[in-house]
């Protein structure tokens, strides 16, 4: 009996011993599929990723974890991807770790030097969806590789960030990583609190004056008009009774009073936006330039609830679509970073350079926060939506390069025109209009040689009264030909001798002049006043 009861103890402990052991090679296998993961994959083409720094962190993560050498092939077999996969395919299988390592230095080597990581370092930018901390590991991870100091990583870092100087000027003449990761810290707190201030400012709306558009008075409408039972007003003369198209007096602008223009014409200035003048063919939404509010009395200006102004006169041209567009437009075809082709109106009238928002998606260049108000007709105020500038947008017009050029981003409602050249670009250069034909060149006198060309012709005759005669002597002169009568047998024979050179002498004299000459250098020498320079 206490035979059979040892008997069962033993079996139970080997089956305890048994359960731990699978538990424990569980655990084993589930640890060992963790750590893997910390690996990363190597393709073979990345050169920020050498093969040698992936060797590296196999061999210390096998230290750190007490890899086998059987897991340690199995787990960098499994980290390869790409082109060293491939490759691994291709290749007779290795037995060990070492094998395999010796095998990938020797097929993928570390190629990538010193300049070239300064290469990849200076074309490295900050991206938009790219914090600045992620974006500063990857460019120390790039200047540790390239075994550069501290403080020159860090001035390829603050380059890369794609910004107003002003705005970086924090981040200037730091030299450790540790300073670095606070300033940047400090600057991302402050753009996003300069972003939600830009914000809230385009959010607030913009109070308007209420104006009645029966006697242009302010603080009432016409239907609360006091001046209601004199009728209608008319804005030439300030009269009530009648309107401006049956005034009798004079339609001079100057005879009317200056007061009462301002009055009734002009709605008083809020701000000081930049002006912007430019045509569109048929109505938008967005510029107000119609509403169906607004009343009209004898093609004066009036105003609706949004004290909006609308001219009898613009109405007209908005309805003539069809006649607008027959007229020609001063529009030039350019080239915008050297790729992109694009029609642009020329807009004198304009004091900036205008891009709208579809156009300038298809551009691969940075947009910067811009504060612009820009107004047209009526007062209507629009908003920029950010602006690209300085080497970021090139322009190519009839074969010129123009760099540097500023370009502020509206919406595609806004503008009828995928771009508008203002003042901005114009006051640099010559501009040339005829009609609808347009010429841009480059300030300076070099183009004004080639406008300045006249044909040359030469007058073989002269002054001559009678057409019949002087035709009749153009076409001898003309029509002569030399032509040989006689030989003279006279034959001139040179000699050439070697004290005397061949080649004739910068101020010719004849031989009896040669001979003075001559003579007074011998006497000058005989003299001592001269005497022979023997140069070889």
């Amino acid at each position: 009996m206490p035979r059979d009861v040892n008997r069962r103890k033993s079996r139970q402990e080997d089956f305890a011993d048994c359960l731990e052991e699978c538990e424990e090679k569980k655990r084993d296998g589930n640890m060992l599929q963790m750590t893997a993961e910390l690996i990363p994959t190597l393709g073979g083409r990345d050169n920020t990723y050498s093969a040698t720094r992936w060797v590296e962190d196999v061999e210390s993560n096998a230290e750190i974890f007490d890899w086998t050498p059987l897991q340690k092939l199995l787990i960098a077999k499994r980290s390869l991807t790409g082109t060293a996969l491939l490759w691994l395919r291709a290749e007779r299988p290795h037995k060990s770790w070492e094998e395999l390592k010796t095998a990938l230095l020797k097929e993928f080597p570390d190629h990538l030097d010193v300049k070239a990581v300064h290469e990849l370092m200076s074309s490295r930018k900050k991206q938009p969806n790219e914090t600045c901390q992620d974006y500063m590991l990857v460019m120390k991870e790039l200047g540790k590789r390239g075994k550069m100091p501290d403080y020159v990583a860090i001035k390829y870092i603050v380059d890369g960030i794609i910004d107003r100087e002003t705005n970086k000027m924090m981040l200037y003449g730091v030299t450790t990583y540790g300073e670095l990761k606070d300033k940047l810290k400090i600057y991302e707190t402050v753009k996003s609190k300069l972003k939600l201030e830009d914000e809230k400012a385009r959010a607030k709306p913009i109070e308007r004056q209420i104006r009645c558009y029966s006697c242009g008075e302010l603080g009432h409408t016409s239907r609360g008009c006091p001046s209601r039972e004199k009728g209608v007003k008319c804005f030439k003369c300030g009269d009530f009774g009648h309107i401006a198209m049956s005034c009798k007096m004079a339609t001079s602008q100057e005879n009317r009073p200056e007061k009462e223009v301002q009055q009734w014409r002009y709605q008083p200035k809020q701000e000081n936006p930049r002006r912007l003048m430019f045509g569109s063919v048929g109505t938008s939404s967005s510029a107000n330039f119609t509403s169906s509010n607004s009343d009209n009395v004898g093609g004066i200006v009036k105003q609706d609830d949004n004290m909006t102004f609308v001219s009898e006169d613009v109405k007209q041209i908005v309805n003539k679509g069809s006649s607008i567009m027959k007229k020609n437009k001063p529009l030039k075809n350019l080239k915008i970073n050297g790729n992109k082709e694009v029609s642009a109106l020329i807009d004198s009238g304009s004091e900036v350079n205008l891009i709208n928002e579809d156009f300038y998606s298809t551009l691969s260049v940075p947009k910067f926060e811009d504060s612009l108000v820009l107004s047209g007709l009526g007062f209507s105020k629009v908003f920029s939506l950010g602006q690209c500038f300085d080497a970021h947008c090139s322009l190519e017009i009839d074969e010129r390069s123009y760099k540097k050029v500023t370009f502020h981003i509206v919406s595609n409602d806004c503008m009828p025109y995928n771009i508008i050249i203002g003042q901005e670009f114009l006051k640099n250069v010559v501009m040339i209009m005829n009609g609808g034909a347009v010429s841009l060149f480059p300030k300076g006198e070099e183009w004004l040689a080639s406008i300045n060309c006249y044909p040359c012709t030469v007058d073989l005759v002269g002054p001559v009264s009678n057409p019949v005669l002087k035709e009749k002597v153009v076409r001898l002169v003309e029509g002569y030909k030399p032509q040989q009568t006689k030989d003279a047998p006279v034959e001139l024979k040179i000699i050439l001798k070697d004290d005397i050179p061949v080649a004739q002498r910068p101020r010719r004299v004849s031989p009896k002049e040669q001979e003075e000459v001559d003579k007074q250098i011998k006497q000058w020498l005989e003299d001592g006043i001269i005497k022979v320079n023997d140069i070889g």
